[in-house]
């Protein structure tokens, strides 16, 4: 059963961090609950209980209350280093793979399209414009043939590979229109090529076109992924189209 979560109280995944702050909580009253009893006692066994000096009090006692003061002060400390950290950045960087990676979230979140979407999914991102389809054979499986779908939107064209009764697998998402917003806060047609730099770092390939133009490109770890981005002619330089091209097994 779902519970809401408290205001004000960020959670780690699961119930982690409810049981640390919980766990902190409790030492600390333990903590203090020692302190309120700490009061320097009198020694009463000695002979003459009439005659107490400044020498009898009870010293253990005494620094096991002062111990007890110190772990109570170190547990609240804690408990507020712990209630003061952003959950959501302790849980990207343990689950995120790309958190320290600006080329593996372009890659990731591209212009919105879903790695699982489903061919009708893809079909209803934008007003489509035209399909076709493209019978190809399995290299897995001879018997099996599968197809290969190129859909046309305005400004964009995304062509998927179909499995046989399986989930589309992007293939190609090539962007030439200011209408789908760019990841990282790159803008179409605004952002330049020194903002490229600056966001992903150098490219791995530069290629200069006889028209003046630029393409850059870009690879994620695993090679596995590439970004190509074109920048007009100088003096603009900016961001005349961007193209993710995914490797499909």
């Amino acid at each position: 059963r779902h519970r809401p979560r408290r205001e004000g109280l960020p959670a780690f995944k699961g119930k982690v961090r409810r049981r640390v702050v919980t766990a902190v909580a409790k030492a600390a009253l333990r903590g203090t609950q020692r302190v309120a009893g700490a009061k320097p006692t009198l020694r009463t066994d000695l002979p003459n209980a009439a005659h107490r000096g400044p020498d009898d009090f009870d010293h253990g006692r005494w620094e096991r209350d002062m111990h007890a003061r110190r772990y109570a002060v170190f547990a609240v400390g804690v408990g507020a280093l712990v209630a003061a950290v952003p959950a959501h950045h302790v849980v990207a960087q343990r689950t995120d793979p790309c958190a320290n990676d600006p080329v593996c979230r372009f890659v990731a979140q591209n212009i919105g399209i879903k790695s699982a979407s489903t061919l009708l999914r893809l079909r209803r991102f934008a007003r489509l414009d035209g399909e076709t389809a493209l019978p190809i054979k399995n290299v897995h499986l001879a018997a099996q043939v599968d197809s290969v779908h190129e859909l046309r939107f305005p400004g964009l064209m995304i062509q998927t590979y179909v499995p046989r009764g399986g989930v589309p697998l992007i293939q190609q998402i090539l962007v030439t229109s200011p209408r789908y917003r760019l990841p990282l806060g790159l803008k179409f047609a605004t952002s330049t090529i020194d903002d490229v730099q600056r966001t992903l770092g150098f490219p791995k390939e530069v290629e200069r076109l006889p028209n003046g133009a630029s393409r850059w490109r870009y690879e994620n770890v695993e090679g596995t992924a590439t970004i190509v981005f074109e920048f007009a002619p100088e003096p603009a330089m900016k961001i005349q189209w961007v193209e993710w091209l995914f490797e499909v097994d």
